[in-house]
């Protein structure tokens, strides 16, 4: 009887010790929260919050965004259309406005990110569906040319991923690449 009161006992503390060790560990990562995205006919604004910095410095953040038709259990990585953001923290909130590139009325899942020397931390999915106005051409350069030569075309509310733009010369599809975006 005894010996089953010492091995109760011993079970009990052993138990009570992890569950301390457990609730004593501090956050060695950041924690961030996806809010609800605000639509427009301009685009969107996604928005985000940083609730516990952790330990880890924040090098980089932003936002991914992945097309819906990818399927309920599908959640956007870097891999996807993703936007760096690199200039220091003001507060523990950040944004980023998508001006053009979305398809109108398509609906997409987004979430916030984080990047420290050691982690890329997620936040929660959000689903939002687009208004965004279609691209425009603003310049082409040179106005008019030959099979074979290149033109660059200057546009409004592309899309910041080269594989969502699709360039066509009446109904032919041509090879396009996205050189680079100014926001």
């Amino acid at each position: 009887m005894r010996n089953q009161f010492v091995i109760l006992l011993t079970t009990v503390i052993l138990i009570t010790s992890c569950e301390k060790e457990e609730t004593d560990r501090v956050r060695n990562y950041p924690l961030i929260i996806t809010h609800e995205a605000l639509v427009d006919n301009s685009g969107v604004t996604l928005l985000a919050e940083i609730v516990d910095y952790g330990q880890q410095e924040i090098l980089y953040y932003g936002f991914v965004w992945i097309d819906v038709a990818f399927g309920d259990d599908y959640y956007p990585t870097l891999s996807d259309n993703h936007v760096y953001l690199n200039n220091k923290l003001a507060s523990d909130f950040y944004e980023y406005s998508i001006k053009g590139g979305l398809e109108e009325g398509k609906e997409y899942y987004t979430r916030a990110y984080l990047i420290t020397s050691k982690y890329v931390i997620y936040g929660n999915l959000i689903r939002f569906k687009s208004r965004t106005d279609l691209p425009s051409i603003v310049d082409l350069d040179p106005e008019s040319g030959g099979v074979g030569d290149t033109v660059f075309i200057r546009a409004e509310n592309i899309a910041l991923s080269e594989k969502n733009n699709r360039v066509r010369l009446g109904d032919k599809e041509t090879v396009s690449y996205l050189l680079s975006v100014f926001l």
